[in-house]
């Protein structure tokens, strides 16, 4: 079992300016679930999801090119979608999230992750194996 009170979280960066992650934990296959706070107006790179993703809203709001979303809404992103989120002006954002199996950056973020981040490559490798298999 395993228990993390709201009095002893630890807020970490969590990539982008304005973004950070109090870890709950992470699992085997490099994918984590965390609550995350995010700055008003704050913004998430375009990204590829290695698993399944599952977010829900606490509070504030954010849109991605497929959505808007508010507190208590929930949303699913499968493996292999990409896409970027903006924090809307006004609040803060905060989220749940179940991450399955990290992500990817695009762009030039994606280059240096994957310079940075031996385990990045690796779960990368992996996810385009299991995908070609499917």
């Amino acid at each position: 079992m395993l228990l993390k009170k709201a009095t002893e979280r630890e807020w970490k960066p969590a990539g982008p300016e304005g973004v950070e992650r109090s870890l709950f934990r992470n699992n085997d296959t490099g994918g984590r679930s965390s609550v995350v706070r995010l700055k008003e107006g704050a913004h998430v790179p375009r990204h590829a999801h290695h698993g399944n993703e599952e977010v829900v809203v606490l509070t504030g709001a954010y849109t991605d090119e497929f959505t808007h979303l508010g507190p208590g809404a929930y949303y699913h992103y499968p493996p292999g979608s990409v896409h970027g989120t903006r924090i809307d002006d006004g609040e803060p954002c905060w989220t749940v999230g179940l991450l399955e199996h990290g992500i990817k950056f695009r762009g030039v973020l994606g280059a240096l992750q994957w310079m940075a981040d031996p385990a990045t490559r690796a779960r990368w490798r992996r996810f385009r194996r299991e995908a070609e298999n499917r």
